[in-house]
């Protein structure tokens, strides 16, 4: 919340001779009264600063959807060369932030939430971790691993497009700041050679 302070010409420091008064503002929680000028460019730094962290959010987001896919994409490439001998328990990879390998069938379903195996109508979905790589298999999982692919692709674009417009927000904040700043310093160079050629 800001506050109006009004402050007397009796003071000098702020109150020039022949005003009859100078208005400041306070922002709540904060002591020192600023001008007007110094007001907004406080309100555009921190509109800066808020965006700022939003768009680090959005960004740290964008990177994990993209180190998603490219475990989806390495996972694919895995299955589709595996062992016919094998079954769906053989292939298996570290989750993210370490621990003990995990089937790529409790991936799907601990990090993107694959859980039925099979559909209303009583059609496979994934297969089973008993069963072997066959074709048929094979194709299964490589199915259910592209519609993944696909949702992370549709959000990671859809999140790159708020990203540009948070970091378009955070420019203009700050080409706002930037222009109070240089306007505020030539009024005060001005008025500095005013009062300079007046004596």
């Amino acid at each position: 919340m800001i506050e109006r302070v009004t402050i007397s010409r009796l003071n000098p420091e702020w109150a020039p001779q022949g005003a009859d008064q100078v208005c400041l503002y306070r922002v709540e929680g904060q002591g020192e009264a600023l001008t007007f000028g110094q007001l907004a460019i406080a309100c555009g730094c921190a509109q800066a600063a808020a965006v700022e962290a939003r768009s680090v959010l959005m960004m740290n987001r964008v990177g994990a959807e993209t180190e998603a896919m490219r475990t989806l994409a390495d996972m694919m490439n895995k299955v589709k060369d595996a062992d016919e001998k094998l079954t769906c328990r053989d292939l298996k990879l570290e989750p993210p932030g370490g621990g003990a390998p995990i089937t790529y069938l409790q991936y799907l379903e601990r990090y993107f939430g694959v859980k039925n195996t099979k559909t209303d109508e009583g059609v496979k979905i994934l297969p089973a971790e008993g069963d072997q790589l066959l074709p048929n298999t094979k194709l299964l999982l490589i199915d259910a691993i592209k519609t993944q692919m696909e949702k992370c692709a549709n959000e990671s674009q859809g999140d790159t497009l708020k990203l540009r417009s948070l970091v378009t927000a955070r420019d203009t904040a700050l080409r706002a700041v930037t222009a109070l700043v240089n306007g505020n310093t030539q009024v005060g160079l001005n008025v500095g050679l005013a009062i300079g050629n007046s004596n």
